[in-house]
């Protein structure tokens, strides 16, 4: 088996072999199979020489993990079914991103804690960025499924952010963006009363 090999698709895929015989290959077929499916034969076609190849379709299968086995026949009719590629695993639902805090158009002063929930049932989270002013700012790559926060001091005025995730078969989610204002000053306060002073009544 030359094509697929171990590893996570989204997106339809090559089964490519390369088979040699004594004698006249006749017919090439491929199945998948794990603990609770197992699909028919499908024919592959004799491409050149000895590289026989067809499509799959990954929309035809549930997400998860499959063996694809090839079974192989000369015109004499022996054939061969050893040939298998373990752990080819399907994943075609995208990350989840699920934006937090802070809520869209508020006021918050400086540092802010960006907060979102990212999460990937199948091939799992591969890393999540924070983007600030559509620029990236900082990447997690722990590689969980959860909540990830991000704490940036911004300078005054308005801002905005959204976050990019991928999964581990390389598909992304971008977020929408949401706008944060940051207070640019802080309150003036002045004592007006008490003055500097001693004091035996009660005073305002």
């Amino acid at each position: 088996i030359v094509t697929p090999l171990t590893g996570w698709y989204s997106t339809n895929f090559t089964v490519n072999s390369t088979v040699t015989d004594n004698n006249v290959v006749s017919n090439v077929y491929y199945r998948y199979e794990n603990s609770t499916l197992n699909g028919s034969w499908v024919s592959i076609s004799n491409v050149s020489a000895n590289n026989w190849n067809g499509t799959f379709n990954v929309l035809s299968l549930p997400n998860g993990n499959y063996t694809f086995r090839l079974n192989a026949s000369d015109n004499y009719g022996t054939t061969n079914a050893s040939v298998v590629m373990y752990n080819v695993s399907i994943d075609t639902v995208n990350v989840s991103v699920v934006l937090e805090l802070p809520d869209n158009a508020t006021t918050n002063s400086s540092p802010i804690t960006f907060v979102t929930s990212v999460t990937d049932s199948t091939s799992g989270v591969r890393n999540v960025t924070l983007y600030l002013d559509g620029i990236a700012n900082t990447t997690n790559s722990s590689g969980a499924s959860g909540r990830y926060e991000f704490s940036q001091s911004l300078s005054g005025g308005n801002h905005n952010w959204s976050i990019l995730a991928y999964d581990n078969v390389g598909t992304s989610n971008q977020s929408s963006t949401r706008t944060v204002t940051v207070e640019s000053t802080s309150p003036s306060v002045t004592i007006v009363t008490p003055l500097t002073g001693w004091y035996s009544t009660n005073f305002t």
